[in-house]
């Protein structure tokens, strides 16, 4: 039995396989068009973290 899992990618990722298709996500599916940069059809764990730069202060 798998652990129980958290918010967003690992909620989405029903399989466990480390990507979300589009049958898995859980939100518009524009949202996922967007998120899914590399058009491959399923979304990476890099590809559904936030991005980085604008907005964010720098690190020290």
């Amino acid at each position: 039995m798998r652990p129980p899992k958290g918010g967003g990618f690992e909620k989405d990722d029903a399989d466990g396989d480390g990507q979300v298709t589009k049958e898995e996500f859980s939100g518009p599916s524009e949202h996922f068009e967007q998120l899914d940069r590399n058009g491959d059809g399923v979304l990476s764990r890099d590809e559904a973290k936030p991005p980085q730069g604008k907005g964010q202060r720098p690190s020290r």
